[in-house]
């Protein structure tokens, strides 16, 4: 799906060939904000559609198809917001189209897929530039460096926020990519990636703020969380900082080699997707969509956070969102509960050890020390964790009165003051 840029149509493609009872060729064009099928765009492919991309009066489509109203298209083909086919013609040789974007100043379309040659043989490795108005193969310099062709990989999708091309990628025995990107929308020069094992399937820009879906599983290349032996723990949403933050770390184990190109940092807002079974693939969200207040994600996920959300969730800013979601203790693979122990050291002297927790959307926690259910004023710590690193914690409890029992116990707190109370020690006298 893809709206014109006014606002005013809402195209769609897809394997269909009726629409309301009326006959379509995988594409249709429905009128805004009503949403009534429009009758005179009517252009018939003699294949299905993947990819959608809308300029001023122009929509562009990519996909499986040969012809269109009888007249040749190799994969590629324009129409007018009235259904006119358009005289630009560029042809994908092999493999198919998965994704595409106009670039900001509509002078080129940036395509992704599978495909390894655009235009009778001239080298493309899953990514390409074509200009809106000779056809031309344009420089993209990124298809250089990220290789995502043939049947086992390919660039799942392209999209921009205005000044940049971000795209998402997967490879299973071919290619050489699966993370996240941004390029320059003229050149394809890279200016961010991040090498993130693991099939990413949309990306979503969105001010500052990169979102992803897939299940990447291995973001240690970018110095972020690591993977898990055996292989237990897909993180199916992702949100990262568009502007650079650190560098990639290479060779991977996959021996691809991006060391030092510019990375971003994962950002902590980790969604829990559980993976649902509509497509046999196991997967949870497969597209995104959003603007300043909302994300939202579409795919065969049945929950969310353990709470069951049938394939389609919104997740609002801080602002306006409920921010109910507290610390908690658990992660994947499992861990027991941190036990709070309480030693006595020296007279009116106990040591305290305790277990930190983490939390889905707040990486900085606040811990509060309860000494006999009262706050110890002398210990507050603000402690970052996230669900790969939760250290133990120390303290040492002075100036007790020597013969008296002691029992201590944490409470762990996010920014909106959600709680979490730790299991109490064991009585100890000083």
């Amino acid at each position: 799906m893809a709206a014109s840029p006014d606002g005013t149509k809402l195209y769609v493609g897809g394997d269909f060939t009726t629409v309301d009872g009326q006959a379509r060729g995988h594409i249709a064009q429905f009128d805004l904000p009503g949403g009534t099928l429009n009758t005179t765009f009517k252009p018939s492919l003699n294949g299905g559609v993947r990819a959608l991309a809308t300029a001023v009066s122009t929509v562009y489509a990519g996909g499986p198809f040969t012809a269109v109203n009888g007249t040749a298209r190799t994969r590629l083909a324009a129409f007018n917001s009235g259904g006119a086919l358009q005289g630009w013609a560029p042809k994908v040789d092999d493999g198919q189209v998965w994704s595409m974007v106009v670039a900001p100043d509509a002078s080129r379309v940036i395509v992704g897929g599978s495909f390894t040659t655009l235009n009778g043989g001239k080298a493309a490795l899953g990514m390409g530039s074509i200009s809106t108005t000779t056809a031309a193969l344009m420089p993209w310099a990124a298809n250089t460096v990220i290789k995502n062709s043939t049947s086992g990989a390919a660039i799942t999708s392209l999209r921009t926020d205005g000044t940049q091309i971000y795209g998402s990628g997967y490879a299973f025995g071919a290619g050489n990519f699966e993370g996240t990107f941004a390029a320059n929308p003229t050149t394809g020069n890279i200016t961010l990636l991040n090498d993130c094992h693991g099939d990413t399937y949309d990306v979503l820009p969105i001010g500052p703020v990169l979102y992803s879906v897939g299940h990447p599983h291995d973001c240690s290349w970018i110095r972020s969380y690591p993977d898990t032996s055996p292989r237990v723990r897909w993180q199916r949403a992702l949100a990262q900082t568009i502007a650079p933050t650190t560098t990639n770390r290479g060779p991977d184990n996959f021996g691809w080699n991006y060391n030092g190109r510019p990375a971003s940092s994962v950002l902590q807002w980790f969604p829990q997707l559980a993976a649902g079974s509509f497509t046999g693939q196991s997967q949870g969200a497969w597209s995104l969509a959003g603007n300043s207040s909302y994300v939202a994600l579409g795919g065969e996920f049945p929950r969310i956070n353990g709470v069951a959300q049938q394939g389609l969730a919104r997740m609002a800013v801080s602002a306006i969102a409920p921010n109910k979601m507290g610390p908690t203790y658990t992660t994947n693979p499992p861990r027991t509960v941190p036990p709070t122990t309480a030693t006595r050291t020296a007279s009116g002297t106990v040591k305290v050890i305790f277990g930190t927790a983490w939390d889905y959307d707040n990486e900085s926690l606040t811990y509060e020390l309860l000494r006999n259910g009262t706050v110890v004023t002398a210990f507050t710590r603000s402690i970052k964790t996230n669900f790969w690193t939760v250290p133990g914690q120390t303290y040492t409890d002075t100036g007790l009165t020597p013969g008296t029992s002691y029992v201590y116990q944490v409470r762990i707190k996010d920014l909106f003051g959600n709680a979490l109370l730790s299991p109490k020690s064991s009585a100890v006298t000083a």
